[in-house]
């Protein structure tokens, strides 16, 4: 198997380096808005002192309000990529697996099919050959006949034609 398709060792390997990368990029983002959201509610909270003065407070709270609302975007867009993509392969994986089984399944349908038809073929020749036979032997009713397929031979044609009947009746019954 090719280390593409995800099944040798190291496919498998490189799938969980790109899993525990992709996670710890989600995390570190994640607790970066965390951060910005907790700093934002406690920039909020203050009182204005004397060294702070209530205008210069309210400006902070707005710039960290502006970054925080472009961060969060920043971290609901990761966090949705991230957690809808792992269903989504998953979905995709089975998907694939069941488009390969299909295709196995057409695959040995057609050789069921061909072999089918190669016994038709088969017992349709058989039926001819016999039909030869019978008809050789009508030709000749009250001779010995000069050709038999199945059935031992008999005195007369009629009756090898007869025996040669029952004969192949037997193999389709």
């Amino acid at each position: 198997m090719a280390a593409g398709d995800g099944t040798s060792s190291y496919g498998v390997w490189l799938s969980a380096l790109k899993e525990v990368i992709t996670g710890l990029m989600a995390l570190s983002i994640l607790g970066f808005g965390l951060y910005m959201l907790a700093s934002l509610f406690a920039t909020g909270g203050r009182v204005p002192s004397k060294d702070l003065d209530a205008a210069a407070l309210k400006e902070a709270f707005e710039r960290q309000k502006d970054v925080l609302l472009y961060g969060l975007s920043l971290v609901g867009t990761v966090l949705g990529y991230y957690f809808g993509r792992v269903p989504a392969e998953l979905h995709a994986q089975q998907a694939q697996r069941r488009a390969d089984k299909a295709q196995d399944d057409a695959v040995d349908a057609k050789t069921e099919a061909s072999k089918a038809k190669t016994e038709k073929n088969e017992q349709a020749n058989e039926f001819k050959r016999t039909l030869s036979v019978v008809k050789k032997s009508l030709e000749q009713p009250d001779t010995e006949p000069t050709l038999s397929l199945r059935a031992n031979k008999k005195e007369t044609g009629v009756k090898q034609a007869i025996a040669e009947v029952d004969e192949a009746l037997k193999i389709y019954y």
